[in-house]
């Protein structure tokens, strides 16, 4: 944590879900959001790594998007002790009721609820 205070950071904006896995990882470390300099605020993942790329300053995204952004000029720093809850949604009526359903019941097989 020590490391990041002194640098300039792109933060998403406050309640979005990289914002509360960042704030999530940054309390493990005995940190937080606050602490970090704020060089801009980003509204979307995309625009973050723009500015990533154009070296207003460092942020937080998941392994995820950089993987799809594997185009851009942008590296990996390091990584946060954070974990992210995705759920899934279905139709519940409807044209695809069977499949909606039967993914259900798959998910409820591999997933714990």
């Amino acid at each position: 944590m020590e490391e990041l205070q002194h640098l300039p950071f792109i933060k998403r904006k406050e309640g979005s879900g990289t914002f509360i896995a960042a704030e999530r990882g940054l309390n493990e470390w005995g940190g937080s959001m606050a602490e970090l300099e704020t060089a801009a605020i980003s509204p979307t993942t995309e625009s973050m790594l723009s500015l990533v790329e154009a070296g207003i300053g460092y942020g937080f995204v998941s392994d995820l998007a950089l993987q799809h952004e594997k185009k851009r000029n942008v590296g990996r720093y390091g990584f946060l002790p954070s974990s992210r809850t995705f759920y899934a949604s279905y139709l519940q009526h409807g044209e695809n009721l069977q499949e909606s359903e039967a993914f259900t019941k798959l998910a409820k097989k591999m997933l714990p609820m």
